[in-house]
Parts: structure tokens; sequence; C-alpha cells
């Protein structure tokens, strides 16, 4: 996060064992279409991660290839903070789960 000078936008929230990343809009607000496009690149990368959780199952290959799809991200992530989300979001953004409407 912080080599791609994205501190402001996005962090990690939770025990160390299930952590969470914030995604954060240009003004600094938790945006759905922002977490949006973290799945979205995550997956496009080949990494399904709502949250994060490593166990004994993960290698290194499984860790390394996690970082490098991250890494992928977080440069759209910096790309869609200066140009828009709109212009990199594929579909609808997500919503909370728990919500009292849709």
């Amino acid at each position: 996060i912080s080599l791609h000078k994205l501190d402001d936008y996005l962090s990690m929230i939770g025990a160390s064992g299930n952590m969470a990343v914030v995604c954060s809009d240009q003004k600094k607000q938790v945006s759905m279409s922002f977490r949006t496009l973290y799945l979205q690149e995550m997956i496009a990368n080949g990494i399904l991660i709502p949250w994060i959780t490593v166990s004994y199952s993960h290698n290194a290959s499984d860790l390394q290839k996690t970082y490098e799809a991250f890494d992928e991200t977080l440069k759209v992530y910096k790309k869609a903070l200066d140009e828009g989300v709109e212009n990199y979001l594929v579909g609808d953004a997500v919503k909370p789960v728990f919500r009292r409407q849709n």
C-alpha cells in the first residue's frame, strides 16, 4: 500500500489472522465502488480474497501470487483515483450485506 502511495485510501482492519481491506475514494471516504474495484481486480489477477486469512495450507507460491495480484490491483486502484472509478468498474458496485433497504 505504501509503495503505491495509497496509505490514505486503503487500510487493513481486524485481527492479524483475519483482516479486511477498507477501500476509500478520493475524499478518503469508505467506498463500495472502490471495494468492488479491489475485488474485481484481485479476481482478474487470479485471487478471490474478500478478506485476508492465511492458513497452513498456503505455501510460499500462494503468498507470492497473492502479493503480485495485490501489486497489480493497486496499480489500477491508483489510476481509478486519478481518472474515476467508473472508468474501471465492470458492472455495479457491491452493496453491504446488512442494510435496511435494497
